[in-house]
């Protein structure tokens, strides 16, 4: 951006808007060599999964959602499709622990941000992350980069790889496999 001055015209910095820190997460994803489908930046931040499927106009099977839980004292996420969301009494059966989904304000701790996002930088990964298999049924997967406002579709593979998720099946409440395929269940 210029601005015309005496003598001539001066540099300015650029703004630092929202996609500053979806440029960031972006980076992390190049880093594990995986590039967007699609990128879309939608006009209104989306308050859920639904709403991101109506305005993105795709089937809300494709949008992941992250859902942050506590298992006693340790955190995990869940990433599942609107339409296949976890039950919390369905969870605390199945894992066989005091499971309670995080309060906001414990969102924003953990995830240092508002909003519950998914840590792209594997390194420095402060939970685990389950992936309901039916994400891996859509040709592709749609998820905000954060700010609900940029959106990006990755296929579900490039997506199980760069989380680092467990793929199991909220419905049945069985482990299938761990992030690289082989049959494992996270110790959480």
């Amino acid at each position: 951006m210029l601005r015309k001055e005496p003598g001539g015209f001066q540099l300015l910095p650029k703004p630092l808007p929202l996609m500053i820190a979806s440029e960031v997460r972006l980076a992390h994803l190049h880093t594990f060599g995986i590039k967007p489908t699609y990128i879309q930046r939608l006009d209104v931040a989306c308050r859920d999964g639904w709403q991101a499927a109506e305005l993105l106009a795709v089937n809300p099977s494709q949008i992941a959602d992250l859902t942050l839980f506590w298992l006693s004292h340790r955190p995990f996420g869940v990433l599942h499709a609107p339409d296949h969301a976890p039950r919390l009494r369905r969870m605390q059966q199945w894992l066989g622990r005091l499971v309670r989904p995080m309060s906001p304000q414990d969102i924003a701790v953990v995830c240092h941000s508002p909003r519950a996002r998914l840590p792209w930088n594997a390194g420095d990964r402060p939970f685990p992350i389950l992936m309901d298999r039916h994400l891996l049924d859509a040709p592709v997967v749609w998820l905000s980069l954060g700010d609900n406002i940029y959106w990006i579709a990755l296929t579900p593979n490039h997506l199980l790889w760069a989380s680092a998720a467990y793929v199991v099946d909220l419905a049945d409440g069985h482990w299938i496999t761990d992030s690289i395929g082989e049959d494992a269940s996270p110790s959480l």
